[in-house]
């Protein structure tokens, strides 16, 4: 049987990847997608991900998305929004199915991802197993970490040898679900790319009602800076990105 894991190397899938290897599973594949919007630091974190995929034996695989995510902007003409975030099926999800039926016809395939209970409330539900998962043309969807604690996973990533991050995966930076803590430590660049596409689209990624009235990323940072009172780590709440491994 072909075990995939598949996420873009947050907390959650690097401790998946140690827990697959605890439980010396067979034929396990680790596959994340590049949306062409992470943050100008992950890519080190993918390079150590995959690396450490390698080191237990795994096989790795990085897709690309068909659109980029500023094209799929473009294309739509507009931003996705928390409520509806129909970015995940486009960026992520098209280029594993298109993968999957390549390699997996006959969708014998168990996809693994790293949801966790813990993660948000929207999760808290989460069951261990989806039979026939309709994001993922019915094939099976293992959740092996679904009751794992914090501090298990912490533990999990620790094993590795790799940081425990403080934030979620920055495959997509910023992400429409970003939080306060997200806002704070993002990169001025990634700030600047994301002010250029919103000047090309005319329109905010960002509704100005939840920030002040905060028009525009830059203007978001800086009512972000003088009203957040916590920049800690907070639960990673994707919303309808959840089943695509958004920000794990």
């Amino acid at each position: 049987m072909q075990h995939i894991i598949f996420g873009n190397y947050g907390n959650e899938t690097i401790g998946l990847i140690e827990w697959a290897a605890l439980k010396e599973l067979d034929n396990v594949t680790v596959i994340s997608v590049d949306t062409q919007w992470a943050s100008m630091v992950w890519q080190e974190r993918v390079n150590h991900g995959e690396n450490l995929a390698w080191r237990k034996g795994f096989k790795i695989i990085r897709l690309s998305a068909k659109l980029g995510f500023a094209q799929l902007m473009q294309e739509q003409n507009n931003f996705p929004s928390p409520k509806y975030q129909w970015c995940a099926g486009f960026l992520k999800a098209l280029p594993l199915i298109d993968w999957l039926d390549i390699n997996d016809p006959q969708c014998e395939a168990v996809l693994l991802l790293g949801n966790r209970r813990g993660l948000a409330k929207g999760q808290a539900t989460l069951s261990e197993f989806i039979e026939e998962s309709q994001h993922f043309s019915e094939r099976k969807i293992w959740h092996p970490l679904y009751q794992h604690t914090d501090q298990q996973l912490r533990e999990l990533v620790e094993r590795t040898g790799l940081a425990y991050l403080s934030h979620r995966s920055l495959e997509c930076d910023p992400c429409v679900n970003n939080s306060f803590a997200d806002f704070i430590r993002m990169e001025k660049s990634d700030a600047s790319k994301t002010a250029v596409l919103e000047e090309a689209l005319n329109k905010p990624m960002f509704a100005p009602e939840a920030f002040g009235d905060s028009k525009g990323i830059e203007q978001v940072i800086r009512w972000v800076e003088k009203n957040s009172k916590s920049a800690t780590l907070q639960p990673v709440d994707m919303g309808c990105g959840s089943p695509f491994a958004c920000g794990i």
